[in-house]
């Protein structure tokens, strides 16, 4: 009996042990794109601790990222690794030393980065979006036009006949298909591919 008991407290206690680590939102990074897809994170750091962090090193070196947890710091080098999921839960992609927010992975992958955009005057600078896309996690990110979306489908004539109808006009590319809840290259991609 005392044995039994003991044994539903340790199955509870896991259990809530678990449910306990599930409720904090996780940091770190991705090895690899098939861990990016598999959702594992290496080298997770605690988003309530002031100690644990992700230096990208922007300013310093951009070759290298640093993961403090609980006051030890490790580098990795950012072509070898896939990525991050940062504290507010969005995962970013290294590609040729530069980092990508993932907006969405379907069909296509889509990203944006930010870049410096100048006043008139070339005095002070504001950051624009700019966005980004490849055709799996593993392939190069290209920018966001519909000539690079063709050369990157160049069988798929029925994509490229949607896409000079949705976008022929000037439509930003980045729009959203909010019946599909997804980007319209992705909506129309996929109905091209009858995936739909």
């Amino acid at each position: 009996m005392k044995k039994t008991f003991l044994t539903q407290l340790l199955f509870f206690l896991i259990i809530l042990f678990k449910q306990i680590s599930n409720a904090f939102p996780q940091s770190g990074i991705y090895k690899s794109w098939q861990d990016y897809k598999n959702a594992k994170i290496s080298n997770s750091i605690n988003c309530k601790s002031s100690s644990d962090n992700i230096k990208l090193n922007h300013i310093i070196s951009t070759s290298y990222i640093e993961i403090s947890q609980s006051g030890k710091s490790i580098r990795f080098k950012k072509d070898s690794i896939f990525g991050y999921k940062d504290c507010n839960q969005k995962d970013f992609r290294f590609y040729k030393r530069k980092e990508y927010e993932i907006l969405e992975s379907k069909s296509l992958i889509i990203y944006s980065t930010y870049t410096r955009d100048y006043s008139s005057t070339g005095k002070t600078f504001l950051l624009k979006s700019e966005y980004f896309f490849s055709v799996d996690l593993n392939a190069p990110v290209l920018s966001l036009s519909l000539l690079n979306l063709k050369k990157a489908t160049l069988e798929n004539l029925k994509f490229h006949d949607s896409l000079d109808i949705e976008f022929g006009n000037g439509s930003p590319l980045n729009s959203i298909d909010n019946k599909q809840n997804m980007f319209k290259i992705n909506s129309l991609l996929t109905k091209s591919l009858n995936l739909n």
